[in-house]
């Protein structure tokens, strides 16, 4: 899903940050993000 860019065009440049926390906290990001950010 994440090889996709096409699909997450508007989350590309947060489609790369999504792999990397994916690997480091192994849960969605979904929720995450938005407290990182």
């Amino acid at each position: 899903l994440s090889a996709h860019p096409a699909r997450f065009s508007p989350e590309d440049k947060y489609s790369k940050y999504r792999v990397i926390i994916k690997r480091r906290f192994g849960i969605l990001p979904t929720q995450q993000a938005k407290i990182v950010y």
